[in-house]
């Protein structure tokens, strides 16, 4: 009874721990997409980095290109993030 019982609770404590890791996974993964570079890509078929400074990022985009693109990388950075939640 007493070894039913513990075999129950490792069975329950290895579905929380592949849950973690396939949320760490996921987490990691959309992580690593960069929505400027997907906005300036299709806006203006250059990569982000050959586009001001170099950098990846949003400010970049707004700094150097325009506002609307800036707000567009914003924005589907955020679907993102409420995605992997």
């Amino acid at each position: 009874m007493l070894f039913r019982a513990f075999l129950n609770m490792l069975r329950g404590e290895w579905i929380n721990i592949m849950y973690m890791i396939f949320s760490l996974l996921l987490g990691y993964a959309f992580g690593n997409i960069l929505t400027a570079e997907i906005v300036i890509r299709k806006a203006l078929g250059k990569t982000v980095f050959e586009v001001g400074t170099g950098n990846p990022g949003m400010a970049n985009v707004m700094a150097r290109v325009s506002l609307q693109l800036a707000l567009r990388s914003s924005v589907c950075s955020l679907q993102l993030a409420f995605f992997r939640c």
